[in-house]
């Protein structure tokens, strides 16, 4: 039967609503452009908020494992040189009343543990990493302040940390800490392909630390030993290099073009005026030397000193030169290169800061 000219189909809902289009309803004498117009905002607002929906459930549930006691402690600690494993750490040892900051020469060279019991000073946390340079740990230590109350912040400073022409290679922890758009300040260069998946790890804590997620969820992992990562501390593992091409290397790495002026040294000061606005008491210290190197840079050792002497001076802040080795007590033994030192090494220097926290800060209880 063929239906009459000008007559319309029923409005009644089609044969298979699975093969009717969503369509907004054209009204009366309405124009073509201004159907499709409302058509489009319609589909445009429902996908804005589906986006939100979806993005506070990803908001959510990044909360719940990273902010909360609930799976954060689980996970496992793979690499403690990184600033972003530090600060998931950080999160276990909210009684830590003295913080250390610094390069690998404090991750190495300090263990809190040691330090605590010799001074009776109470428990510490070790936040330094790898590669540091003062501006990326005053970027750490606003992070680490988020969860630490800490009374008394130790900050180690090496002897050409606040020459801006000292080759530190920054790329792992600059962009652990540093949001990509800003990676270029500290000289660390990506492609696009790279640049995106930084900015996904930057921004994402649920893609950042997928490795270790699936480390905590894995069958295993309830079986798996306990890992002790010693507030924060971990034994230097390098190969032994103390012979005089090693020494070259480094002198030409960290000491060409030396200077006490620049954007780190800035950095330096504006993390001791962050510190300082907060009530906390600061010490820097300068980690020991092996004793040939220190004797090629004893000129460049000397401006340093001066410099952070000033430095310190102005800031309200103490200052303890550690770079000669023997009141420490330290031999050529007890170093693994011109810088790090040997477990044995460590305890000394461990122990040696302590009696200098105990006689300048009072952390009775």
């Amino acid at each position: 039967m063929t239906r009459p000219p000008g007559l319309l189909a029923h409005p009644a809902a089609p044969a298979s609503t699975a093969e009717a289009p969503v369509v907004v309803p054209r009204r009366r004498d309405e124009p073509a452009g201004a159907v499709l117009r409302r058509s489009l905002w319609a589909s445009t607002t429902f996908a804005v908020r589906a986006l939100l929906m979806a993005a506070m459930t990803l908001l959510l549930v990044d909360w719940v494992l990273f902010d909360t006691p609930v799976v954060a402690p689980r996970l496992p600690v793979s690499d403690i040189r990184l600033p972003s494993n530090k600060l998931l750490l950080a999160s276990r040892y909210l009684d830590a009343r003295v913080l250390y900051l610094g390069d690998s020469r404090i991750l190495h060279g300090v263990d809190p543990a040691v330090v605590s019991q010799t001074c009776g000073c109470g428990p510490g946390y070790n936040g330094a990493f790898a590669a540091a340079d003062p501006r990326l740990t005053r970027i750490m230590a606003d992070q680490l302040l988020r969860t630490l109350s800490p009374q008394v912040v130790v900050i180690g400073v090496s002897q050409w940390e606040l020459s801006d022409e000292a080759d530190v290679r920054l790329d792992r922890p600059a962009m652990a800490l540093v949001p990509p758009w800003r990676l270029a300040e500290f000289d660390v260069n990506l492609s696009r392909t790279e640049l995106a998946e930084a900015t996904i790890d930057f921004t994402w804590r649920l893609y950042r630390y997928r490795g270790e997620l699936r480390a905590a969820f894995a069958p295993s992992a309830a079986t798996a030993p306990p890992v002790d990562p010693r507030r924060g501390f971990g034994l230097y593992d390098g190969p032994r290099r103390v012979r005089e091409q090693d020494l070259d290397a480094r002198q030409r790495q960290w000491f060409r073009d030396f200077s006490v002026r620049g954007r780190r040294a800035e950095a330096l000061a504006g993390l001791l005026d962050d510190l300082r606005e907060r009530g906390i008491r600061v010490m820097l210290v300068a980690p020991p030397l092996h004793d040939n190197f220190r004797a090629r840079v004893r000129r460049e050792v000397d401006t340093f000193r001066a410099a952070v002497e000033q430095l310190a001076a102005e800031r309200g802040a103490l200052f303890d030169d550690l770079t000669t080795s023997q009141p420490i007590g330290l031999t050529r033994d007890d170093f693994q290169d011109v810088v790090h030192l040997t477990e044995p090494g460590t305890i000394k220097l461990s122990r040696y800061l302590s009696r200098i926290i105990r006689s300048h800060v009072d952390l009775a209880p």
